[in-house]
């Protein structure tokens, strides 16, 4: 994506600039959280991590929703999304790889609620 800046003949590669940030250690590390090097490239969002969490304690879709002030349809759709990046297909699929990965460890060790 590029946009022009008015008054100005440079062009600015927004999109090479937004991927160059998200790749730094210190996004991946402030704002997602990390799978594990057996899930390269795989990153939950903050708030996916954080239903990921309750979903693991074994909280319904409803619980999580209450619990982060979401609705259930919210929790539902990050649910969806993580499954996506993990190519799984139904929610316990999910929480097994989700079992195996680093994930307890990443996301104990920073604040993402």
């Amino acid at each position: 994506m590029t946009k022009k800046i008015s008054g100005n003949s440079k062009v600015v590669n927004i999109g090479k600039t937004l991927d160059l940030i998200m790749s730094g250690p210190n996004y991946r590390q402030k704002i997602a959280c990390f799978l594990g090097d057996n899930f390269p490239g795989v990153y939950f969002t903050p708030r996916e991590a954080a239903c990921m969490m309750r979903l693991l304690q074994g909280k319904s879709m409803r619980g999580i929703a209450e619990e982060l002030n979401l609705s259930p349809r919210t929790v539902e759709f990050y649910t969806e999304n993580m499954r996506g990046k993990l190519s799984c297909k139904s929610k316990f699929e999910l929480i097994d790889f989700v079992k195996k990965s680093d994930f307890l460890q990443n996301y104990k060790s920073k604040d993402t609620d």
